[in-house]
């Protein structure tokens, strides 16, 4: 058992997703917690959530995560010197879609902190759907929306959150909005857009022909 504390915000959307998925909060927490160690992002967190900046209730939540992720990501943030807390609050919002709190933004610094930090590994399970492309060579930034469309496409459950471990909810969202119904089949955009709960989104220009939607 290991207790972090992370705001009301989080915990609440985190048990929603865990019901989603059929999951629970330890088991999600780990695996984004695990992500994070596969990739080792370049990210720049405060050392500790002010309360004076923030008007979210932190709390303590008990999680069972495994020995080994609990050990490097304490060396990591201890390397790093911010709180574990501070850190699986932050990548929980990356992958829950929601807002970072001011609390939580990055400390100035003289280095680029973006999506670069995330090295371009696409899951091997993945490559066969990428026949045109190098695989190894497909980068986050400048490939994601080719990325996030074959992954929807035909990811399997755990590409898939692979998928919104490394994007975040909300840049798949801004997919789904903007090229969602031209880049995706229709009952794959249709599931997507449903789940994520995107009511409104641009049309594509070709029409659907009549028994191709699944609108259930």
């Amino acid at each position: 058992m290991h207790t972090l504390y992370l705001s009301d915000t989080v915990w609440g959307e985190l048990k929603r997703c865990a019901v989603m998925e059929g999951s629970d909060a330890s088991k999600i927490t780990d695996y984004v917690l695990r992500t994070f160690l596969k990739f080792i992002p370049a990210i720049n967190l405060p050392q500790r959530r002010t309360r004076v900046k923030t008007q979210e209730k932190l709390n303590r939540r008990n999680l069972h995560l495994q020995v080994d992720t609990w050990e490097r990501i304490a060396e990591i943030a201890q390397e790093r010197k911010y709180s574990v807390s501070v850190l699986t609050e932050y990548l929980l919002r990356r992958y829950l879609g929601l807002a970072i709190t001011d609390d939580l933004r990055h400390r100035p610094s003289g280095k680029r902190s973006s999506m670069a930090g995330w090295q371009p590994q696409i899951p091997q399970g993945l490559w066969p759907h990428f026949q045109e492309y190098d695989p190894t060579q497909l980068d986050l930034e400048r490939d994601a929306d080719l990325i996030i469309q074959r992954t929807l496409e035909f990811g399997t459950w755990d590409e898939v959150r692979w998928l919104f471990a490394t994007f975040g909810r909300q840049r798949i969202a801004t997919f789904l909005y903007q090229r969602g119904e031209r880049l995706l089949s229709p009952v794959t955009f249709n599931y997507w857009r449903r789940l994520l709960g995107i009511k409104k989104w641009q049309a594509s220009p070709f029409p659907t022909a009549k028994g191709e939607l699944w609108d259930r």
